[in-house]
């Protein structure tokens, strides 16, 4: 799994001042219930990060998956605030996804 853009401009502000992130997977999403239980850790710890999922789709083959996460970029006004915003988005994302992954690998 891994985040939609690892730069330091990674997610986008919209015009409501949210932004949006994507995290995917291509690790075998309709056949392998360990990658969908991932997916589910994932989704359960947004709320520690007052973020939401705004979308979630899979390839025609479903190997493939990505989640959209949308997080309120109001509380930032500034250019480097909104950016600090971005960067503890991607790394709180980060570490869900390594968490997910070392309880469903490790038991």
């Amino acid at each position: 799994m891994r985040l939609m853009e690892e730069e330091p401009s990674a997610g986008q502000f919209l015009e409501d001042g949210t932004v949006v992130v994507g995290v995917f997977g291509n690790d075998n999403y309709l056949a392998d219930f360990r990658v969908r239980r991932e997916v589910e850790l994932i989704r359960q710890r947004l709320a520690d990060a007052l973020a939401e999922e705004v979308g979630f789709g899979l390839s025609q083959d479903g190997y493939s998956w990505a989640l959209l996460v949308r997080a309120d970029g109001g509380r930032y006004q500034t250019a480097i605030g909104k950016s600090f915003q971005k960067e503890l988005l991607r790394a709180f994302l980060d570490d869900a996804v390594q968490n997910a992954w070392q309880r469903v690998s490790h038991g």
